[in-house]
């Protein structure tokens, strides 16, 4: 009786929650960057509502490596086509922010899912990559790129905006303090697993 009545309810929201993903993945986002958002004097940003073309796709790539090559050879491991893999999927969607005359100098990669597998919960935004190029850092780019992407989440009624982030990763973890991200009740920590060489973080949707 009422195990199975629990399993129902389980189930019946797992699919109202896929139905909403779904909802998200239909929808264009493009629309909300259509104004383009400016950084400074020649960077502008733009959303886009699928994975980029392949010169751009290999100029993220270079971008992801040469940020993070170091940080994944110290956990998992570097592997570039799995990368190259992740950036192409057409769930992948982005925001990209552009110099005149000096092509990408950030973007963020993101996605519209649930926060877990197993038993989700939450449709999040789930922001899998944010880059920028080293010689751009501290003149508010990813701050920017984030704010918009916290846009997009409202705009789509989602539960909350996540990330993962190496914990050795410093920078990276100070600008999402920065941001009002907090670590999120999926971290392993809450599982009493300190071994992960990862900490999931987010902010909820509904923030200002």
């Amino acid at each position: 009786g009422n195990m199975s009545s629990n399993r129902g309810r389980k189930r019946r929201r797992s699919k109202a929650l896929d139905e909403r993903v779904s909802r998200c993945r239909a929808s264009r986002t493009s629309s909300i960057g259509d104004e383009m958002l400016r950084v400074g004097d020649d960077v502008t940003v733009e959303l886009t509502d699928g994975p980029p073309k392949k010169d751009l796709l290999s100029a993220m790539l270079e971008m992801v490596e040469a940020n993070m090559k170091d940080l994944y050879d110290e956990t998992w491991g570097w592997d570039g086509p799995a990368k190259e893999r992740e950036l192409a999927d057409p769930k992948a969607r982005f925001a990209i922010a552009r110099s005149a005359g000096r092509g990408v100098v950030a973007f963020a990669h993101f996605r519209f899912e649930v926060d877990d597998d197993e038993s989700p919960e939450r449709v999040v935004l789930y922001v899998r990559e944010l880059q920028t190029a080293p010689t751009w850092r501290g003149k508010g780019i990813g701050s920017a790129l984030m704010g918009l992407l916290h846009v997009v989440a409202k705009d789509h009624h989602l539960d909350a905006t996540m990330v993962t982030v190496f914990k050795h990763n410093v920078n990276a973890r100070k600008l999402y303090d920065r941001l009002g991200y907090v670590l999120d009740r999926d971290d392993p920590s809450n599982f009493d697993d300190d071994s992960q060489s990862y900490s999931i973080l987010s902010r909820a949707a509904s923030l200002e």
